[in-house]
């Protein structure tokens, strides 16, 4: 109990030191919003006090019912002395009493009681008296202690119901404020009657047309926005949080280009109110310069992770996004997010590996299903990384002036479940995320174009269901890209694409539009269950045909090359060979559908990568038939009890000799 009292002591004594500290604070200047703060400020003192009288009284409590303790324990002892003592007493009456009587020495005298008899009826007589006493004493001592038990349970309840600590609202009461606002969240928004401005009422009537599909809203609500005073800023985000962290739908190419002439016309200071006060808005403008994009989103990532109203499962979808960034590219590569929706709870994001203001050469890396920003984010920017390298070495390998690189990790779509589930079928989220993506491009060329980096080469790069959704954005964009390259296809809708030329893309070195595809043969998902498995289980889980053909077929148009490995006899490199469906493979062992270590399509050192890296820097048509390669499986451990236990790279690959000019086998 001492201790309890201590404990809560301690915790009037902290809040004492907080009390005093808010009556110390000071706020200068004039206006509701510094009245609303110096309110708030004052409310907060007062709430504080509150609890910590509210600590005081109970410490005072435990203290008191440590005292009235010790009391009843000094009775609760003397009782017990006395009820030995009297035990001990009732033991000798007893005694006494059962003591039996002594033989007459003198038998002719029995008429007359002996000496010893006469001792013996004087002891019962005494045991009896005695007897008595302590049968008495042990009954008054039974109800003083009786009465000590009920003295201490009524102690003990009574202290017990005055232990409280208030409620929030007991609180507001006891401290006589205003019970119209709130403690915490919301607080200060209700002492500044946000709705009495009309501006701000205005504000979010745009806001709603614009969440209902309203196009003509837009150019107002962002002039509104850079209209209002840093104060009236900072109370739109308190008061309509969701609308300060989530972005507005995208718009046309010519919303696009207002909202980048519109940034560009701000000072530096409404810049930086804007981007703390409704940071989702500017991290996800379309027209806005990257890198101030990027400073919106860490804003929004670290005010959504500290805002105390963010489930777990939020800070752990941030916490991924937080890793993803801390993790650098060779020679430091920078990293940045340049787009990031919570989407009603299934995240969306991309993140950027290099500079997307200045780069002459970005890509978009798209990925396919069950990759999520939760769940996938890290390794598929893992993957772009390696694309990002193997882009670099091309123009090293080709002899010519980096332009600068950026890759874009996009997970800024709602990709399909893995299989077993049937999403991946269906191609519902493929047309839904070919808009997202589309829009993404657009703005891109709109928010470069006529910049002073000039426009650079734009690439698109999609692994499985990605082909498919890209393959859909790339049939709705204002702008061509350069070159695309599909890479493990889930196939393409023949209805929607017929071939390469209903995709918004540029000729290559030889006149056609340069898409690129690559399927290795040892992808087993891709073909039978990307493109077989629409056919076949489509229309048993939806009616209708959602065929969908592979983009490696001739009729497509698209330029074909090997994913399997081989020989380049002009540099002696030997390339590696895909093994599995995977972007990045991950296993040390034989898997039906993933791809070993190091053996994934863009793994450094695959034939595939190497090749992707040349169609997405533009340098599609140096892409070379390599000499190809004898693959033997090789088993790890003469041990292995089994025939999958294999080592990391089990594969070993050499020239095949059986039709090749020896001096070139010799060189490599």
């Amino acid at each position: 109990m001492q201790e309890a009292s201590r404990a809560w002591g301690e915790n009037a004594g902290r809040l004492a030191d907080a009390q005093d500290v808010l009556h110390r604070v000071t706020v200068d200047g004039a206006g509701s919003t510094v009245e609303a703060v110096r309110t708030l400020l004052i409310r907060d003192a007062a709430l504080v006090g509150v609890y910590r009288s509210a600590c005081e009284t109970n410490a005072n409590i435990y203290r008191s019912w440590a005292s009235s303790l010790e009391g009843f324990q000094a009775e609760a002892d003397r009782l017990r002395v006395h009820a030995e003592q009297a035990q001990l007493e009732q033991a000798q009456g007893l005694a006494l009493l059962h003591a039996q009587a002594p033989p007459s020495p003198f038998s002719d005298l029995a008429t007359r009681p002996s000496p010893m008899q006469e001792l013996w009826d004087l002891d019962r007589q005494r045991g009896s008296i005695i007897l008595q006493g302590s049968n008495q004493a042990l009954a008054e001592l039974q109800r003083q202690a009786e009465d000590l038990r009920d003295r201490y349970k009524s102690e003990g309840n009574r202290l017990a119901e005055a232990l409280h600590v208030p409620t929030p609202s007991e609180a507001v009461q006891q401290a006589h404020l205003d019970t119209d606002v709130p403690v915490g969240d919301g607080a200060l928004a209700a002492l500044l009657a946000p709705g009495k401005d009309p501006q701000l009422n205005r504000l979010n009537g745009l806001r709603d047309q614009l969440n209902a599909g309203s196009t003509g809203a837009r150019a107002e609500y962002l002039a509104l926005l850079a209209a209002l005073t840093p104060a009236q800023l900072a109370l739109y985000g308190v008061w309509n949080p969701a609308a300060a962290r989530n972005p507005i739908p995208a718009g046309t190419n010519e919303d696009v280009l207002a909202a980048k002439n519109w940034w560009a016309a701000l000072d530096p200071a409404s810049k930086a109110a804007l981007t703390a006060a409704v940071p989702g808005i500017i991290g996800n403008l379309n027209g806005v310069p990257y890198a101030d994009r990027a400073k919106a989103n860490k804003t929004t990532i670290d005010a959504t992770y500290n805002d105390p109203g963010s489930s777990e499962a939020t800070r752990k979808t941030l916490d991924t996004i937080k890793t993803a960034l801390k993790v650098p590219g060779k020679n430091g590569t920078p990293r940045s997010v340049i787009s990031f929706d919570l989407n009603n709870g299934r995240p969306l994001a991309a993140l950027a590996i290099g500079d997307m203001d200045t780069a002459g050469n970005v890509t978009w890396n798209v990925p396919g299903m069950g990759t999520t920003v939760d769940d996938g984010l890290e390794s598929w920017t893992m993957a772009a990384q390696d694309l990002y390298d193997s882009q670099n070495a091309a123009y090293r390998y080709l002899k010519q002036a980096n332009p600068g690189t950026a890759v874009v990790s996009w997970l800024g779509y709602d990709t399909p479940g893995a299989q077993p589930s049937p999403e991946v079928l269906m191609p519902y989220k493929a047309v839904t995320g070919g808009d997202r993506l589309a829009a993404a491009l657009d703005g891109f060329h709109a928010t470069r174009g006529g910049g002073a980096a000039g426009l650079p080469k734009v690439n698109l790069v999609a692994h499985s269901y990605g082909t498919t959704t890209g393959s859909y954005a790339l049939t709705k964009t204002n702008f061509s890209v350069d070159t695309v390259t599909f890479f493990g296809s889930a196939g393409v809708d023949p209805r929607a694409v017929p071939d390469t030329t209903a995709l918004h893309v540029n000729a290559g070195p030889d006149h056609k539009p340069a898409v690129y595809v690559t399927q290795a043969l040892n992808d087993r998902v891709a073909p039978y269950a990307g493109i077989a498995g629409s056919s076949v289980f489509g229309p048993l889980v939806q009616h209708g045909d959602w065929l969908r053909v592979s983009p490696s077929d001739p009729a497509f148009g698209g330029h074909n090359f090997s994913s399997d490995g081989g020989y380049d006899p002009k540099t002696g490199q030997a390339y590696k060979m895909v093994t599995g469906h995977d972007a990045k493979g991950w296993s040390d062992t034989f898997q039906v559908a993933g791809a070993t270590t190091g053996h994934g399509y863009l793994d450094p050192g695959t034939e595939s990568a190497h090749n992707i890296a040349l169609a997405s820097t533009g340098h599609g048509d140096q892409i070379q038939k390599l000499v190809p390669l004898k693959q033997e499986w090789a088993p790890a451990l003469p041990d292995g009890n089994s025939p999958f236990g294999f080592n990391i790279d089990p594969w070993r690959t050499f020239p095949d000799e059986s039709n090749q000019d020896p001096a070139t086998l010799t060189k490599g």
